[in-house]
């Protein structure tokens, strides 16, 4: 009854489990979008691999380990907080339009090590080890960054500031 070998079974499965593997997702990601597509590739990845279950308990169990297992790794790539971070960072910037400046423009144009860092330690106000934390990275290495990065908008907006005097 639980097997999902052919499109019948796997709609029956489908719909005796959908509901319940999207709540499941959505009370780990708190979006519906990300429980959207994490319900989805659970589902294709049971379709895909032809996983069968021995009963409907079976079935059960192993859907609530394998969504929030899902769910945990996405919530611990880079990627996924990556997307998150610059979303906060833009809601931030948005908040303090009247601190909007060129300096933000030359900043979103530095190399993605060095923008990841100046955002999240001046915009977001994190601090250098919790970014190391979060990039997977020495503190060393973000603080090296965060050197690097003032310098290289130092000499940009100087060369953006002297091309208005002209």
């Amino acid at each position: 009854m639980a097997e999902t070998s052919n499109t019948a079974d796997f709609e029956a499965f489908y719909r005796r489990n959908c509901k319940y593997v999207y709540r499941l997702c959505f009370s780990y990601m708190s979006s519906k979008e990300e429980a959207e597509d994490i319900t989805e590739d659970l589902f294709v990845k049971v379709l895909s691999e032809g996983i069968r279950f021995n009963d409907e308990n079976h079935e059960r169990k192993w859907l609530t380990i394998a969504a929030a297992n899902m769910c945990k790794n996405r919530l611990k790539s880079w990627e996924y907080n990556k997307v998150r971070l610059f979303e906060e960072a833009d809601e931030n910037i948005a908040r303090t339009d009247s601190v909007y400046d060129d300096t933000l423009d030359v900043i979103l144009k530095l190399p993605e090590k060095y923008k990841t860092v100046i955002l999240m330690h001046y915009y977001m106000g994190y601090k250098t080890d919790e970014i190391a934390g979060m990039i997977k990275k020495p503190a060393a290495t973000v603080r090296w960054r965060l050197m690097r990065a003032k310098n290289m908008l130092r000499k940009l907006l100087t060369v953006n500031s002297s091309d208005d005097v002209n």
